[in-house]
């Protein structure tokens, strides 16, 4: 079972339209800034809802680059030294599941899409300025 969970930003309004206007250095900063944009909410979600028999699991919530592919840009939620936020998570024979990832993705996924269009609108009317 993988540990990933995505959210899709190809339904940003004028995304296409933008970046094609762009030479590909300014398209990787918009596109880390839509990303980071987006993921904003949903780790403020999952710290708030993380179990928190100690402090290090939510203290080490996180996100890293993904691998790249051509005009792609992901964030991979890490969990630091706290791997075990996944045992957490699903549950284990010993243990009964307390989820706290899906649900905050579940929950904030339209909070870290207008984030994410907030992002573009913004860039959107400073390339218009130019």
């Amino acid at each position: 079972m993988s540990n990933a969970f995505s959210v899709d930003l190809a339904g940003l309004d004028g995304l296409t339209q933008t970046l094609e206007t762009m030479d590909r250095e300014m398209q990787g900063k918009l596109l880390n800034s839509l990303v980071w944009a987006a993921s904003q909410p949903v780790e403020a979600e999952i710290k708030r809802l993380a179990p928190v028999d100690t402090e290090l699991l939510k203290n080490q919530i996180g996100w890293k680059r993904g691998k790249r592919k051509a005009n792609e840009k992901s964030l991979v939620l890490h969990l630091g030294k706290a791997g075990y936020g996944w045992i957490v998570e699903r549950g284990s024979p010993h243990a009964a599941a307390r989820p706290f990832i899906r649900p905050a993705f579940d929950s904030k996924r339209g909070a870290g899409e207008l984030a994410a269009q907030a992002v573009l609108d913004k860039w959107v009317r400073e390339l218009g300025d130019d």
